[in-house]
């Protein structure tokens, strides 16, 4: 098993950051587009606004899902992670659908 970390970076704010909880959704896509991305992205849950599936920046994760053309699945804190990669992320609430 696989589990890459691509690296994303943010000019939102107006200085480079990479600090999950700040990234916007226009990040992640600039960030992730042209890589192979495998079956799914699984992204901390602490990455979207409370309660609802929109990053930062207005885009939702039905949007970057469709534009990546991959699942985008949030998880829940390490055990959610562990769980996603061993469980084949079937336990998990895709996103896209």
């Amino acid at each position: 098993m696989s589990v890459p970390g691509p690296q994303c970076s943010s000019d939102f704010w107006g200085q480079p950051m990479s600090v999950t909880g700040v990234l916007t959704g226009q990040d992640l896509l600039n960030g992730l587009q042209n890589r192979k991305l495998g079956d799914a992205i699984l992204l901390p849950d602490a990455i979207l606004k409370h309660g609802e599936t929109r990053f930062l920046g207005n885009v939702t994760g039905e949007h970057l899902a469709a534009q990546l053309k991959t699942p985008i699945l949030p998880v829940s804190g390490i055990d959610g992670l562990i769980l996603g990669c061993i469980n084949g992320m079937s336990e998990l609430v895709e996103m896209s659908k």
